[in-house]
């Protein structure tokens, strides 16, 4: 199965984002899903 990420970079150039912005989105995404997990147990 091939990965393409056309759409993504597309999404990036339509908000005005670099990939760089994405990084540190995600990062911090990750962050905060991790604290409401540890949240749950």
């Amino acid at each position: 199965m091939a990965v393409t990420y056309k759409k993504l970079w597309h999404i990036l150039i339509d908000r005005n984002m670099k990939k760089k912005d994405l990084e540190s989105f995600t990062n911090s995404f990750v962050l905060i899903s991790l604290i409401i997990v540890s949240s749950l147990r």
